[in-house]
């Protein structure tokens, strides 16, 4: 859990460092051209070091902990739409009369599992020391197959949600 947890904050960082750096080809430097709106924002306070705080906000653990919730909720839901397939229209009755109950008990299963794996006495902290001082090379692999288990996990539940439903007649 602590390893798919970094692979998340590792892929939230690279994703805020390539906004900062899609933002300062693209609109920071042709605007810095201009001397009038370079004056205008060196007032405000808008530099490269302020891009820096772009990328520490998209590796916060905030927005890893959002993907986290994603990646241990992922198997619930899909769990349910297998339900859904196997069970027919009585279960799907079931899951929309009650969907608040549903999503609660979902995400307070998450809630209970990051906690408990993840959070309980910053455990993250001591796991994060260490997958940093491994090589670059299985960061990033383990960070590529944690993106491709995202996509490919929603590419899953799409289709099969998609089939349940067009298989109960709701969607043609």
């Amino acid at each position: 859990m602590n390893r798919l947890y970094y692979s998340l904050y590792s892929m939230g960082y690279f994703v805020g460092y390539l906004l900062a750096v899609a933002f300062w080809w693209l609109i920071y430097r042709p605007l810095n051209l201009i001397p009038s709106i370079r004056k205008r924002m060196e007032r405000r306070g808008l530099t490269l070091e302020s891009l820096t705080k772009v990328v520490a906000l998209f590796g916060n653990t905030y927005y890893t902990s959002a993907a986290m919730a994603y990646i241990v909720t992922g198997p619930l839901f899909l769990i349910a739409v297998l339900l859904e397939i196997l069970l027919g229209d009585s279960f799907r009755q079931l899951w929309g009369e009650n969907l608040w109950l549903f999503i609660i008990i979902i995400l307070g299963t998450s809630f209970l599992i990051s906690y408990r794996f993840i959070w309980k006495n910053d455990k993250y902290q001591k796991y994060f020391t260490e997958f940093e001082r491994e090589g670059i090379k299985k960061r990033v692999a383990w960070t590529l197959c944690t993106f491709l288990y995202c996509i490919l996990f929603a590419v899953v539940f799409i289709l099969l949600f998609r089939y349940a439903e067009m298989r109960l007649g709701y969607w043609r």
